[in-house]
């Protein structure tokens, strides 16, 4: 049986951070088709940062408006690798910028994949633990996100995580699907 592979790329429109794609692929069985893809127009990989304040048994999680879906989001932080960065490096420097927060990275996974069916875009998935002793509740956290960001960091204790995103819901907010999950593997 044939696999199935990448033809053609045409793009279709271009602006300042995403493409549109049209991907012609042949199909397992020989028929080309076609697909339609977002793509960052710089190509680079993100990291996502799962930040557990120890030994509080917290996690910092951000809220920020998030255009495409036209409301707050909850989300761990998260950003794009810069070319030539270490992803390690990179999931230490956004965790620092949007919340002000740094740690020790214990684990980093392989690049995977959140919306496969829209995007191509990988996503390094990075663990990293603050020394929550060096971080008391009333300690004042210095930002340094982007003009665009407006990101709120809050800590939440683990136990709590799903009842407290399954509440934002409710109110209103969404969640992204990844946090989501793991608040309900943590049950």
């Amino acid at each position: 049986m044939k696999q199935a592979h990448i033809v053609e790329k045409q793009t279709i429109h271009s602006g300042k951070y995403l493409a549109l794609e049209l991907l012609k692929y042949q199909h397992d069985d020989g028929r080309i088709l076609t697909w339609e893809s977002a793509v960052r127009t710089n190509s680079t990989p993100a990291v996502m940062i799962l930040p557990e304040i120890k030994p509080d048994n917290e996690i910092v999680v951000i809220r920020q408006f998030r255009p495409p879906t036209g409301r707050y989001m909850w989300e761990t932080p998260a950003g794009l690798i810069d070319p030539g960065e270490d992803p390690a490096d990179a999931a230490l420097r956004e965790l620092e910028e949007e919340t002000g927060y740094t740690g020790k990275l214990t684990r980093i996974l392989p690049p995977s994949y959140s919306t496969a069916g829209l995007t191509g875009e990988s996503v390094y998935m990075a663990f990293v633990e603050i020394n929550g002793n060096d971080y008391p509740p009333e300690r004042q956290l210095v930002t340094d996100f982007d003009d665009s960001e407006s990101i709120a960091a809050c800590r939440i204790r683990k136990s709590e995580l799903n009842a407290f995103l399954l509440q934002k819901i409710a109110e209103g907010d969404g969640v992204d699907s990844k946090l989501l999950l793991y608040s309900e593997l943590m049950q």
